[in-house]
């Protein structure tokens, strides 16, 4: 199973709960006081369960029905605003004895950067009260949604259910939230488009122009969606990175035209744009980088269709394989005659390219010469779709 991060999801800040305080909590609430030594330290483990603070113990109480109902008031106490020992930010989870199942125990976790989430108790009245629940807590809660048939059949299971979600979208993600209509598909498809969400990073920013990553996508025609939820689309400011664009799909059920996991595109659309996409890839060139780089400079004695006389690309050239990208000059002594010599660099990928942008930089930190010695070269590859 995959878990996904709620979209509501808080992270704890605050200090941990003092473990003395707590010690004297759970004893005023009828637990064992914690067995430092001696016999009864056995007889205590075998007859009870512990209780554990942050790590520490702090007490045992037996197991079974004595254990549900201290987890019970000391979530009483959680939930409780004038209460100030047990803070509301405290996870409190009873795991039972089961053979072969997980150590048992009462645990207790305050302490800062846990993750959290709300939900109501409704033990706590006929409307429930909200309180915040960590990942640990969760598993071992039962809570239902928050949106009900009335077909009585979860009338009879009500007191299986110790929680409620606070809203029906509560338990999703961000990028889960954002699927349109998820309850009318099945969950594993909903678990999918996740995942391609994540991929789908259309606009991973608005600064292409003055940003050098060695890599990265774009989505050149991105649309925000027509068919949206209100409850995650606008408050998350995801239209401001839009990463799909809307299409309409027709689908033909009839022999010749049932195909799986095939598609046919509007070729018109596709010329005007559709799912148009690029790829940047930045190139730095350092002539100090060897020691034998004092004498090289950029320059080229010849101008032609890719290359500048000072030896940099021009922004805009098409450059195929073997194209040359740019250009170094440097001087050759035979012992006789000092000759300038010209080294051209190619482009080496298969796929054609087009000049982007061309930058100059400082040169590194301690070097003698003044003139250009750096320089950013960043290529655009198309990505249109593939028929």
């Amino acid at each position: 199973l995959l878990n996904h991060l709620t979209a509501a999801a808080t992270v704890s800040l605050d200090s941990p709960a003092d473990a003395s305080k707590l010690e004297a909590l759970v004893g005023s609430l009828g637990a064992l006081p914690p067995v430092k030594s001696g016999y009864a330290v056995n007889t205590v483990v075998k007859l009870t369960v512990p209780i554990v603070a942050d790590g520490r113990v702090i007490g045992f109480v037996e197991d079974g029905e004595a254990a549900s109902i201290l987890t019970r008031r000391l979530r009483s106490c959680k939930v409780d605003e004038n209460f100030s020992t047990l803070p509301s930010y405290t996870e409190v989870s009873h795991i039972p004895r089961r053979r072969g199942g997980p150590y048992a125990g009462v645990f207790l976790f305050s302490s800062p950067a846990r993750l959290l989430r709300r939900v109501k108790w409704l033990r706590a009245g006929s409307a429930g009260v909200e309180e915040s629940v960590g990942p640990f807590e969760q598993i071992h809660l039962r809570i239902r949604s928050a949106v009900r048939d009335d077909d009585g059949v979860e009338e009879e299971l009500e007191e299986r259910f110790s929680h409620e979600e606070v809203s029906a979208t509560g338990i999703l993600s961000v990028l889960a939230s954002l699927t349109p209509f998820s309850d009318m598909n099945q969950s594993p498809r909903n678990m999918y488009q996740c995942q391609m969400g994540k991929q789908a990073l259309g606009t991973p920013c608005h600064m292409f122009e003055r940003r050098s990553d060695s890599k990265t996508y774009r989505l050149f025609t991105g649309q925000t969606p027509i068919t949206r939820n209100k409850v995650s689309q606008d408050p998350l400011g995801i239209d401001v990175f839009p990463n799909g664009i809307n299409a309409v799909v027709a689908v033909l059920s009839y022999t010749g035209y049932d195909m799986e996991d095939a598609m046919v595109i509007n070729k018109a659309s596709l010329e005007r744009g559709f799912c148009q996409a690029f790829i940047y890839t930045t190139t730095v060139v350092d002539l100090d980088e060897s020691a034998a780089g004092k004498e090289k400079q950029f320059g080229c004695p010849e101008e032609n269709d890719f290359i500048g006389r000072d030896g940099l690309p021009h922004v805009g050239a098409v450059l195929k394989q073997g194209d040359p990208l740019y250009a170094v000059t440097d001087d050759i002594d035979d012992g006789e005659n000092v000759m300038r010599r010209t080294k051209i660099f190619h482009h080496k990928a298969m796929e054609t390219a087009t000049v982007d942008q061309v930058r100059l930089l400082a040169p590194s930190t301690g070097s003698e010469n003044r003139r250009c010695r750096r320089a950013v070269i960043r290529l655009r590859y198309r990505r249109d779709p593939v028929i």
